[in-house]
């Protein structure tokens, strides 16, 4: 779930945000200003307190993608420093009493040449998918890489990757506005739809799964006859 909160505790510039299935806890980045020096953190926000939970800082001028496991106890991040060429993926502890900072459960992968656009938890939060010159698929507990396979779609850093609830099915936004739908545990991209001609910013799955909404308005009904066409 992407959403948009406004915050009361601190005023800054908000980033993207995902959110627990129940609607909980928000992970996002968020710009900070302390005596005139900005500095940007990934911060964990309770909506029913109204408060924020922990939060980590971000080394100067990276990248940053976060995910969010869905009881809000645990979060993968990855950073990308731009200066430097070095990224790394990582799992950490958000809210481990009484400690206020993150702590480190697994690292991925550390310091190395890598450009990972986007992540996505799946499969009961046991798996993580990430756009890193096609796809791979990790195991959340170890980070052992269990597959990797290419896609047709050209992407950029804000290119979706979402599941919805339908793995081992995934859906991919790309650079010429259509959406690619893999099978994440065959390794394979199974059919691509055309979309609206621009860049897939956003992905939305109606409840009954037959419509997909691409950046909130263009809406592409009964998509999956595309890989199950009608007999008519």
């Amino acid at each position: 779930m992407i959403c948009t909160i406004t915050l009361k505790e601190i005023d800054s510039t908000l980033h993207s945000a995902r959110t627990t299935p129940d609607g909980r806890f928000t992970i996002f980045r968020q710009e900070t200003a302390l005596n005139g020096t900005y500095n940007d953190i990934v911060l964990l926000w309770d909506n029913a307190l109204d408060r924020t939970v922990s939060s980590m800082p971000l080394p100067h001028s990276c990248d940053s993608q976060a995910c969010i496991s869905d009881d809000g106890t645990w979060a993968i991040v990855m950073i990308r420093v731009c200066p430097l060429r070095k990224a790394s993926l990582t799992r950490y502890s958000c809210r481990k009493w009484p400690w206020r900072d993150w702590r480190k459960i697994t690292t991925y992968f550390e310091s190395e040449d890598r450009h990972v656009s986007q992540i996505a938890l799946c499969d009961d939060n046991s798996k993580l998918l990430a756009r890193e010159h096609g796809v791979k698929v990790r195991d959340v507990a170890t980070g052992r890489l269990l597959r990797q396979f290419p896609t047709s779609q050209s992407f950029g850093c804000e290119s979706p990757i979402e599941t919805f609830d339908c793995y081992p099915f995934a859906f991919l936004g790309g650079n010429d506005g259509s959406v690619s739908v893999i099978d994440c545990e065959i390794g394979k991209e199974l059919f691509v739809v055309p979309g609206p001609y621009e860049s897939v910013k956003s992905l939305v799955l109606s409840q009954d799964k037959l419509r997909l909404v691409v950046n909130r308005e263009w809406v592409i009904h009964h998509f999956w006859d595309y890989y199950f066409p009608s007999e008519d």
